[in-house]
């Protein structure tokens, strides 16, 4: 039976008002709905995110994506993390109040607070040169990730002189430079195993920047999914003893 939107608005509605007492007489039942609806959406946001992967669309139209869904950022990092703001400033304003550095987003580990700036690009940005460096198997580093990099150094150089102003102004002072990472999502992995092997020779000898591709993260979420789906049902809750007639 499909339900028309007011009858959906209305059974959240429902859910919603008589939250406390399901999760007192349904709990079993209200941890499996909770499950179902977190697999769905994933899903959704999965299929949305390998669409648009497939579009020639504008950088802006992807940080205003990963704005809304800024979890997906944190599949980029090794540990939790938050994120800040959005088009945060970095420092680096001249008396004349031009140059100054923003950043697409700023965010930060949700257990010690460093700071992270991350780079967002088009899953259409070249990694790589079009032609080899070297021989026909070595392949450097495109210019525009070059150029991206580069770009990322100079705003963790002028984040870190300027942090503590920046910390006092907006009175964040739960933020810290415990060594500012840098994080640049951009292009895809590439293909044929010369360029691949290129590809890693490259971001492995970074010091300080990560680079991970849009196709990395999309198979971080899949596997997150997976991982849903997979899961055991709820072990059953002992009914409490004040319950029991």
């Amino acid at each position: 039976m499909t339900l028309s939107k007011r009858d959906r608005q209305a059974a959240v509605g429902l859910v919603r008002t008589n939250i406390e007492m399901l999760s007192e007489t349904e709990t079993n039942a209200l941890l499996s709905l909770k499950s179902e609806i977190e697999e769905v959406t994933l899903q959704q946001l999965i299929a949305r995110f390998a669409d648009m992967i497939d579009k020639a669309l504008p950088e802006a139209r992807w940080q205003s994506f990963l704005m809304q869904n800024s979890f997906i950022l944190s599949l980029a990092f090794a540990v939790p993390a938050l994120m800040v703001e959005g088009q945060a400033y970095a420092g680096g304003k001249r008396l004349s109040g031009r140059g100054g550095a923003v950043t697409d987003f700023l965010c930060a580990s949700a257990s010690t607070g460093s700071l992270a700036i991350v780079e967002i690009k088009r899953p259409s940005t070249e990694l790589l040169g079009a032609n080899p460096y070297r021989g026909d198997d070595v392949f450097a580093a495109s210019a525009e990730l070059s150029g991206t990099i580069a770009q990322l150094l100079d705003q963790k150089l002028k984040l870190q002189r300027e942090l503590p102003i920046l910390k006092e102004a907006s009175e964040r002072y739960d933020i810290h430079d415990y060594g500012i990472r840098g994080i640049i999502v951009a292009g895809r992995t590439p293909e044929g195993n010369a360029r691949r092997r290129s590809f890693e020779l490259l971001r492995g000898a970074m010091t300080g920047v990560v680079v991970i591709t849009f196709d990395e993260l999309l198979a971080r979420l899949e596997e997150i999914h997976a991982a849903l789906g997979a899961r055991p049902e709820c072990t059953p809750v002992p009914t409490p003893a004040s319950s029991i007639i």
